[in-house]
């Protein structure tokens, strides 16, 4: 990407604007160039307006500086280029950006200029707010349009907002293609093909005692996981003995009265003796890629607590579960429980989703490059018109009425000159005053000595006319 430093100047006519021209362009030099634009003849107002109006301006400059970068930056990452795609972000059709400003006219359809200033640059402004606010609505439906393609979609127009540091959607894809065909995170109906399920399908269980889980172990723990598996989840199962209900309902192996919130009902403890619910020997390797190895492991499914006697109220006993516990005695070890229910067809039926999906995605971005392509334009030419307005009120404020002056755009040429330029204009009409009855000819004021004269109060040099450097993007 490269960048063009441009200036706009105005100056106060002789009253012989074309003296003036002459002056500026041998002030300029050879190696830049200078044209002359035309202002509107724009309503001056109050100079307390005028004065309030300069701080707006100078903000609202800032803010659409911001949008430009915003829908440069998103272009560039829908189409899977560097940012040097701001090449291809004309004003309108092959209008450039340089051939723009060297030809700059009032858009006086868009922005009549018999309005008051503030709300010509309200209006200026709000033209860019929509255009902010359109651009996010259309991100939220491409993000939208991403996330329903698939797990791990590339979502890349969210990744260049809200970093508002986006980085290339080649990387982006790459990246989501790796996730999303991983065995720690990847959709296992894609993975897990019919002949790796006919392979395994003779370990896997689901009966009333026993279920075979999917588990999820990364590269670097494999081995910790074959070591340990069998005693995941130590304290979960109760392997004492139950209460014996065979002599006419009474346990055989108590004294005194149940208590229901006990796991000791009955004088017999069911979790004195504790252990794992994983089958012994039941790891297996279902798939393994670099990230990490999908095994199946089978476990006890689940425990019946006993019931308990209140009186004569009896209450039966519950069921419990072990799945999910044991779920989170794997995230402990950084291990991760995979649900997964293979259905014969349904990695089929996933890749036609994701085929349409994907032509969305597609027909969604298409529809978002054209409008960065479009809009960038509007928005740049909205920023130019901010600017005009900028440099109508500075040159009020600085030469004063009646307004006579002539605007200019400088392109400079090379990096880092403008200030060179500027150096040159001020040589060119030293002689230059300031105030109502302002030229460029006649005598000025004390010039001094004092270099800190010339400096405003960020340390900035402060010219004898009116400027404004800007840099364009090519």
């Amino acid at each position: 990407m490269s960048r063009t430093d441009f200036a706009l100047l105005s100056l106060p006519n002789d009253p012989n604007p074309q003296n003036v021209l002459d002056r500026a362009r041998r002030a300029v030099g050879n190696g830049n160039s200078l044209t002359s634009i035309a202002l509107p003849s724009l309503l001056v107002g109050t100079l307390d307006s005028l004065m309030n109006l300069t701080d707006t301006l100078t903000k609202s400059d800032s803010s659409v500086v911001q949008v430009l970068s915003k829908i440069s930056s998103l272009h560039s990452t829908l189409t899977d280029s560097d940012s040097s795609s701001v090449s291809v972000l004309k004003i309108s059709g092959s209008e450039t950006k340089e051939s723009y400003l060297s030809g700059f006219q009032w858009s006086y359809a868009k922005y009549p200029h018999r309005r008051p200033l503030p709300d010509l640059t309200n209006l200026i402004t709000s033209t860019v707010s929509s255009i902010e606010e359109e651009m996010k609505n259309l991100q939220a439906a491409y993000s939208e349009a991403s996330g329903r393609a698939g797990e791990g979609g590339g979502d890349r127009a969210s990744s260049s907002s809200s970093k508002g540091n986006s980085s290339s959607s080649s990387s982006s894809n790459s990246s989501s293609n790796s996730s999303s065909n991983s065995v720690i995170n990847g959709n296992l109906t894609m993975l897990i093909t019919e002949p790796i399920h006919a392979k395994i399908s003779p370990y896997l269980l689901d009966s009333d005692y026993l279920k075979t889980i999917y588990v999820a172990v990364p590269a670097s723990l494999k081995k910790n996981f074959l070591e340990t598996y069998e005693s995941l989840g130590g304290d979960l199962v109760g392997f004492g003995v139950a209460r014996d209900w065979t002599n006419d309902g009474a346990p055989t192996a108590t004294t005194g009265v149940d208590d229901p919130a006990s796991t000791t009902a009955g004088g017999l403890d069911r979790h004195k003796v504790r252990g794992s619910p994983v089958v012994p020997g039941s790891a297996r390797v279902v798939l393994e890629d670099r990230e990490g190895c999908l095994f199946i492991v089978t476990i006890l499914k689940g425990q019946f607590e006993p019931g308990y006697v209140d009186g004569k109220h009896f209450t039966p006993g519950v069921s419990n579960c072990f799945e999910e516990e044991f779920g989170k005695c794997l995230r402990d070890k950084r291990f991760v429980l995979r649900k997964f229910e293979f259905v014969s067809g349904a990695a089929r039926d996933e890749r036609e989703r994701r085929e349409k999906a994907r032509q969305q995605v597609e027909h969604v971005r298409a529809s978002l490059v054209r409008w960065c392509r479009t809009n960038y334009g509007e928005v740049f030419t909205a920023w130019i018109h901010l600017k005009v307005v900028r440099l109508f009120v500075e040159s009020v404020l600085r030469y004063g009425l009646p307004v006579d002056i002539s605007a200019f755009v400088v392109r400079v040429a090379g990096e880092g000159n403008v200030d060179k330029v500027f150096d040159s204009v001020t040589e060119e009409f030293a002689k230059l005053k300031m105030g109502n009855d302002g030229g460029v000819g006649g005598a000025g004021g004390d010039e001094g000595d004092d270099e800190d004269a010339n400096k405003d109060e960020n340390g900035d040099t402060v010219y004898n006319f009116v400027s404004q450097k800007f840099s364009v993007e090519e």
